[in-house]
């Protein structure tokens, strides 16, 4: 199937309906699914579809792609930080199991200080105050990373 030209800024790429592109173009998903990434090079075709509207996908080359990089021990730290971050109340500092939510900005037990109260624990009963669960040799986990 021939590729109609189509005006992207200041350049012209080819565009390829659905299950036409050639062998050898991938979009970014497609790109990642096999484990590569683009490597900062800029797409060399789209692909053209109807969803409520025409939309368009970029196309990379495969031969450029490079692998993804492997997750490192100091990224694995940056994304718990910042998973504690949003789960650490404002308001209380304490670090709570679920994400607290941007729309209200504090967690559920600063919106109503009653203890036990239906609409804020969710049915559940007062708990008691925590106990130690871990053996005394072992160092306390954090609540995100507890089994």
């Amino acid at each position: 199937m021939q590729a109609e030209p189509y005006e992207n800024d200041s350049t012209v790429i080819p565009t390829y309906r659905r299950k036409c592109a050639p062998e050898g173009l991938c979009t970014r998903r497609q790109l990642r699914k096999r484990g590569l990434r683009p490597n900062g090079h800029d797409p060399v075709a789209q692909l053209r579809y109807w969803r409520r509207g025409w939309r368009y996908a970029y196309l990379y080359d495969v031969a450029l792609a490079a692998p993804v990089r492997p997750m490192t021990p100091g990224r694995w730290r940056s994304i718990a930080a910042m998973f504690a971050a949003r789960m650490t109340c404002p308001q209380c500092g304490e670090l709570r199991e679920e994400f607290i939510a941007t729309s209200v900005g504090h967690c559920t037990h600063c919106t109503c200080p009653e203890i036990g109260c239906p609409q804020c624990d969710f049915g559940l009963p007062a708990s008691p105050e925590p106990t130690h669960e871990n053996p005394p040799d072992e160092p306390p986990r954090p609540l995100m990373m507890a089994a």
